[in-house]
C-alpha cells in the first residue's frame, strides 16, 4: 500500500472518462474517481477544497511521490497529464487548479496543498465537462504520457512549452491566448535570427505533412506572430494590428490544432531521436533533404 499520495482533481464538473474504475498512465500514476476516504479527509481538514471538490471528482493520483523536490514533481506530472488530456479532448480543456498531499500512514491525513493555477479560469470553462474523443482503450493516452515523461525528464524546458499550450486553452481573452500559444510554438524554434520567418516556416513543416495545405498554414502562422508582436509591444489599437488580432480570433481553433500538431511532432522526435540535432532536423526539412519522423 502506498504511504503517501498526491491527488490532482480535474476541476471540470461532470467529467467522464472510460467506463472502467481505474486506469494507469504509468506504475505510480493512475486516473480514477476520488477515494471516499480521501474526499472525507480533504473536506474535513482543508478549506481549499470544501467549496468545489465533488465526491465524484475524477483525479490524477500520484502514488509514493519523492520526499525531495515535491513541488517540482507535482507540477511536472500535472502539466504532463493535463497536456495528454487536452491532446485527446473532445471539446473543452482539462482544468486543474490544486494538488493535495495526503499521508496514508498510520491513517489518512491532509499535509499540504499545491497551487497549480497558472492562469485565471473562467466560470464557464470550469463548469464545462471534460470528455475524451472516442477511443476504444486508454492506450493512446498511456503512450503519449510515456513520451511526455521521457522527454520532459531529459529536457525539462519542454514543460514551458506544454504549460503555455495548456494555459492558452483556458485564458479568458484573446490577447492572452495569442501570447501563450505563440510562446509555446516559439519555444520549439531554436533560432535567434529571422525568428518570424523560421517560426512560420518550421511550424508549417511540422504541422502539415501535406504540401498542399502549407501555404495557408504559413500565412496563418505569420499572422499569429504579427498579432503576438502587436500585443506585447502595446500596438493593439492600430488598424493593421486589429485586423490581424481579429483574424487570429476567428481562426483560433485552427491555431490550436496546428500548435498541438507541432508540439506532438516535437515530443515524438525527441523521444525517438534523442541524440540527433533538432535544429539540424528542422533545417533538413526546410531544404527537403530530411525525412519526417512518424509515430
Amino acid at each position: 500500500m502506498p504511504k503517501n499520495r498526491l491527488i490532482v482533481p480535474l476541476l471540470n464538473f461532470g467529467t467522464t472518462l472510460f467506463e472502467i474504475p481505474k486506469w494507469h498512465l504509468d506504475d505510480n500514476v493512475f486516473i480514477a474517481r476520488i477515494d471516499d476516504q480521501d474526499f472525507a479527509t480533504l473536506h474535513r481538514e482543508s478549506e481549499d477544497y470544501r467549496s468545489w471538490l465533488a465526491a465524484t471528482a475524477i483525479c490524477i493520483h500520484l502514488e509514493d511521490p519523492p520526499d525531495e523536490n515535491l513541488d517540482e514533481h507535482v507540477r511536472t506530472k500535472a502539466i504532463g497529464a493535463t497536456y495528454v488530456f487536452n491532446a485527446f479532448s473532445a471539446s473543452n480543456p482539462a482544468i486543474v487548479s490544486h494538488a493535495a498531499y495526503l499521508s496514508k500512514t498510520p491513517e489518512c491525513h491532509f499535509k499540504r496543498s499545491f497551487d497549480l493555477q497558472n492562469a485565471p479560469i473562467g466560470n464557464a470553462l470550469a463548469c464545462a465537462p471534460f470528455t475524451l474523443r472516442e477511443l476504444d482503450t486508454a492506450e493512446p493516452l498511456v503512450s503519449l504520457f510515456k513520451i511526455v515523461v521521457a522527454v520532459t525528464t531529459a529536457r525539462p524546458t519542454v514543460l514551458v512549452t506544454l504549460d503555455r499550450y495548456n494555459t492558452s486553452l483556458v485564458r479568458t481573452n484573446i490577447y492572452d491566448q495569442i501570447i501563450d500559444i505563440t510562446i509555446a510554438l516559439e519555444s520549439i524554434v531554436e533560432s535567434s535570427t529571422e525568428i518570424k520567418f523560421r517560426f512560420s516556416l518550421y511550424g508549417t513543416l511540422l504541422a502539415e505533412a501535406d504540401p498542399t495545405r502549407r501555404r495557408k498554414t504559413f500565412d496563418l502562422l505569420q499572422t499569429l506572430y504579427d498579432a503576438r508582436s502587436a500585443i506585447v509591444h502595446g500596438d493593439i489599437s492600430s488598424r493593421a494590428a486589429k485586423k490581424k488580432i481579429d483574424a487570429i480570433n476567428r481562426e483560433f481553433k485552427e491555431v490550436q490544432r496546428l500548435a498541438l500538431a507541432v508540439i506532438s511532432y516535437y515530443l515524438i522526435f525527441h523521444y525517438k531521436e534523442p541524440k540527433n540535432s533538432w535544429k539540424e532536423h528542422l533545417d533538413n526539412l526546410a531544404l527537403a533533404s530530411g525525412v519526417r519522423v512518424t509515430t
